[in-house]
């Protein structure tokens, strides 16, 4: 499930949280892991050059413009043999890619051709985005085609994994890369469903149960009340050290608007959140 497994790279602490979680979930997998970073070409084009380049007195502002390309590509260069030198060091099978384009664009492309596309949860500009998610993790999981692990700025070992569960079809797919992580890294699985009407809370969890059996794997399985968000965010509170959860519900809509638990979730979580 995890064989193919494609991380994205900005020289961010988000981003090498995102990598080392990367290369754990790889080593663990046997799987290969691919880093990529992009030169975004909306820092070489349009107005943000423009700006700059009359800012500083340059006027045309072609040559400003292939300096930053230069520039930016260097860069880019370094974060990538960073890259490299850790998966050499560890012995993974690993490939490597800097390329220029729309970073969102690219990377959704990338996540569209692996198992398992892991970012950081916000980029380079953080502390300028308060509790908003980047605009490119943002993007990705909106138009989720593959698993999404999004990381938090601070990198912690997870050992106790929590699945928000609420029957979906897209909480099924997120059991199921749930059990997958827990069997292979041999850690026990906690199974969360929140709802006010207890039976259909013991019936939910009975399917849960039902799904994971024969997976060899620990498992405790609770049910709750209130907010969905709320109420993962409390278990998070409480020890759970990664969130596997669908990314959105049902509906025409669902690439413009992820669900409101899953992106309350992610802007106040401050661990992996794993997104099917």
């Amino acid at each position: 499930m995890f064989a193919r497994i494609s991380v994205g790279l900005d020289g961010s602490p988000h981003a090498d949280t995102a990598l080392t979680d990367a290369m754990r979930i790889a080593a663990a997998s046997g799987g290969t892991v691919r880093g990529i970073h992009v030169v975004d070409r909306s820092m070489l084009e349009g107005s943000f050059a423009a700006d700059l380049a009359a800012s500083v007195g340059f006027q045309p502002f072609l040559n400003l413009t292939a300096e930053m390309r230069r520039a930016l590509a260097s860069a880019g260069e370094a974060i990538v043999a960073s890259f490299e030198t850790r998966a050499k060091e560890l012995g993974l099978p690993f490939t490597r890619a800097l390329v220029e384009g729309s970073v969102s664009e690219l990377l959704g492309k990338a996540a569209r051709e692996c198992d398992l596309f892991v970012a950081g949860s916000r980029g380079v500009n953080a502390p300028h985005r308060g509790d908003l998610v980047g605009r490119h993790a943002d993007a990705l999981a909106r138009r989720l085609r593959s698993p999404l692990l999004l990381a938090p700025e601070t990198y912690k070992e997870f050992r106790s994994p929590l699945l928000a569960y609420d029957s979906s079809a897209k909480s099924q797919r997120a059991l199921e890369l749930a059990a997958e992580l827990a069997t292979l890294l041999k850690l026990p699985l906690e199974v969360l469903t929140v709802t006010e009407n207890e039976a259909e809370g013991k019936a939910r969890l009975a399917e849960a149960e039902k799904a994971l059996a024969g997976r060899g794997i620990g498992t405790n399985f609770l049910a709750r009340g209130g907010e969905p968000d709320d109420a993962i965010l409390a278990e998070i509170e409480g020890g759970a050290d990664l969130v596997a959860m669908g990314a959105h519900g049902h509906g025409r809509i669902r690439e413009l608007m992820l669900g409101s638990t899953t992106d309350s979730v992610l802007r106040r979580a401050t661990v992996p959140v794993l997104c099917a």
